[in-house]
């Protein structure tokens, strides 16, 4: 393996997780210094218009848990708790935003109480307390889906309502600990025990990318406990390895473009073989220059799979690879929406040994 594949480990405690998100901190206050604090203003822009999605949806005077919630911002609670009597709770697994918070709330007269510390995966409030359940950027950051929607839905009435956004698709930072696609998430909402009612993509976090904005009710008859845990762990990368496109396990034929991060199979009849015990997936960029590529395994070139990777909306997606027997291999075979014969190869995920 290479020295510069990356190892994602474990995240499973109230201790792990501060140690991420201190790392993740330490990471935007850099940007923030680049910017100038240009971003903070963006960064706060953009979670009003997020909060003024969700604002449809709530009625006024709901009780309204926020996971996650973040450092106060005065315009939006003005938004959501003065202007809409939102009865606010919010719970964030950092001790310091969570007694800022317990300074603010008084003044909009609720309790300090209403906002917690904890983890997203147990939340310290009674069952059926809540009408609305609001996170914005939060539940990729959950080291158990399966118990964070369970306690979602403990804590909203029998015809409560969630309205979250997440990113999706992979990338290789430590504190998204999920690489679900957009179908994952839905899929997974519906297996939590909720109805999807309403959802849609786009960009509004600035340096964040695309995102998915999910609203869904209680509906506990579709709820498959089993399935959902599935999902989670097949796309988890906790205990996973980043193996990148120049590690020794792949190798090129045909006309390759070389990057630090990605390499670009460019044109027709270009491949790319693995080597490697224990693949789970391959990680291809699907966006508008996507072509249509075959995935094989062995010798045994009639038994591929035809996959398209084209999208409109620019992400990395996983190209599921387990079970396949031998050197696995991809092909680029034509395009159909697509803007080129290409493929965009990111690596791949290997079980941790």
């Amino acid at each position: 393996m290479s020295s510069s594949n990356k190892v994602f480990s474990s995240v499973n405690s109230h201790d792990a997780l501060n140690v991420v998100n201190d790392a993740q901190k330490a990471d935007f206050d850099k940007m923030v210094a680049i910017s100038g604090g240009a971003l903070v203003e963006q960064r706060q822009t953009a979670y009003l218009t997020r909060w003024q999605e969700a604002l449809v949806y709530i009625p006024r005077g709901a009780r309204l848990l926020d996971i996650g919630g973040g450092w106060p911002i005065e315009r939006i609670w003005r938004a959501v708790v003065e202007e809409r009597e939102v009865r606010y709770h919010l719970l964030d697994i950092e001790t310091a935003l969570v007694e800022a918070a317990q300074e603010w709330l008084p003044r909009y007269g609720l309790p300090a109480s209403n906002a917690a510390v904890g983890p997203n995966t147990h939340f310290p409030f009674s069952s059926g307390g809540f009408d609305v359940v609001f996170s914005s950027h939060c539940l990729e950051h959950s080291p158990d889906l399966a118990q964070t929607f369970n306690e979602i839905s403990r804590v909203l009435t029998p015809e409560g309502l969630l309205f979250f956004a997440v990113p999706f698709g992979f990338d290789d930072s430590d504190e998204h600990l999920l690489y679900l696609d957009i179908e994952d998430w839905l899929n997974a909402t519906e297996m939590a025990g909720f109805e999807v009612i309403n959802y849609h993509v786009g960009q509004v976090y600035p340096m964040s990318g695309w995102d998915l904005c999910v609203i869904a009710r209680r509906a506990p008859a579709l709820a498959n406990e089993e399935g959902l845990q599935n999902l989670v762990k097949r796309q988890s990368k906790m205990q996973k390895v980043l193996a990148r496109p120049a590690d020794p396990i792949f190798s090129y034929a045909g006309p390759i473009v070389r990057k630090s991060d990605h390499h670009i199979l460019q044109g027709q009849g270009t491949s790319v073989t693995v080597v490697a015990d224990k693949l789970e997936a391959l990680l291809f960029r699907r966006h508008a220059w996507s072509g249509i590529v075959q995935v094989t395994a062995g010798k045994d070139a009639s038994s591929g799979k035809i996959i398209d990777l084209y999208s409109r909306i620019p992400t990395i997606g996983a190209v599921d690879v387990r079970g396949l027997s031998g050197p696995v291999t991809v092909t680029v075979i034509g395009r159909d929406r697509g803007h080129s014969e290409q493929a965009v190869l990111h690596g791949a995920l290997l079980e941790a040994p």
